[in-house]
């Protein structure tokens, strides 16, 4: 028997690909929260292992809890959308959608997060997300990055992964240039307050990002264009040109271990291949995106 779903009900989405031990350990870290009044789904990215039996057998008895795979890896962006999908058929339209090796530590979180006001423009809403270094994920300086830009980048790391092996000494002049880039260009995005992200600047990270009624009225989720990386990006751009707004919350924290799936994906020697051929695709996709009249980078958001 499935929960009674009420206007109060938090919708979220968890991502698996693989490493179930991950998600897992995430639900219990939410099914241990003081707020009770949510409903995940978790969506099983179609994995090459045991994951989805797993999951479906832990969470058969759960009246909160939904456990659905799909018929193929659509990526991260399709995948959630799935997610959120299910959650809007049911008449939830407050979704958090959060990577699975993330960490609910405080009890508190989700009582916060469904407490927060918030104005009526304010379609996206991030906290405080610690990393395994213990720094803070949010807010992410906006790159600009474009595919061209990226594929320059791409050939001069080709360049100097081959004369660092092959010309004698040049290496630390590698290194000096690099400590003065980073001295000279180093942008420093204030995360200890709470405060509208201004687009042009700043922008969310989409490990762990709540969706509010103000998006999903209007929106299914994430762009659906794009596999893998510059997610973030691409929901920035339509608040540049639709008016729409983030907002960063800084006294709510999870903890984000990181790449636990990609990991267990990619072999170390494919990783930076695979990463480099997902970002060159997902770049073409913004580039296209941002040439776009605002009333067709609405539709496409819509388009599965």
């Amino acid at each position: 028997m499935k929960m009674d779903i009420t206007e109060k009900t938090l919708g979220i989405v968890i991502l698996n690909y693989l490493n179930y031990k991950d998600t897992l350990e995430c639900v219990k870290s939410l099914l241990g929260q003081s707020y009770k009044a949510f409903y995940i789904v978790i969506v099983d990215n179609h994995s090459a292992n045991e994951s989805y039996q797993v999951l479906r057998n832990k969470f058969s008895g759960v009246e909160n809890i939904s456990v659905v795979q799909t018929s193929a890896n659509l990526g991260f962006a399709k995948g959630n959308n799935q997610g959120i999908k299910i959650l809007k058929e049911m008449g939830i339209r407050k979704v958090l959608v959060s990577n699975n090796d993330v960490i609910f530590f405080d009890k508190y979180y989700l009582e916060h997060l469904v407490d927060l006001k918030y104005k009526s423009c304010v379609g996206m809403i991030g906290t405080a997300i610690i990393n395994a270094d213990g720094g803070n994920h949010n807010p992410v300086p906006v790159s600009n990055l474009t595919y061209g830009r990226f594929r320059m980048y791409e050939i001069a790391a080709s360049f100097k992964c081959w004369s660092t092996r092959y010309v004698p000494g040049i290496k630390k002049l590698y290194d000096f240039k690099h400590s003065l880039v980073k001295k000279g260009t180093s942008q420093h995005i204030d995360g200890s307050h709470t405060h509208i992200l201004n687009p042009e600047f700043e922008m969310l990270h989409g490990s762990v990002l709540y969706f509010t009624e103000n998006f999903l009225n209007e929106y299914d989720g994430f762009y659906p264009g794009t596999f893998l990386y510059v997610e973030e990006d691409i929901l920035n751009l339509l608040c540049k040109r639709t008016g729409m707004r983030q907002m960063y919350v800084s006294s709510i924290v999870v903890k984000h271990k990181e790449d636990g799936s990609s990991d267990m994906a990619w072999e170390n020697r494919d990783k930076r291949k695979m990463k480099s051929h997902y970002q060159r695709q997902s770049l073409r996709c913004l580039d296209s995106l941002r040439r776009k009249p605002v009333d067709q980078l609405k539709i496409a958001f819509l388009q599965c």
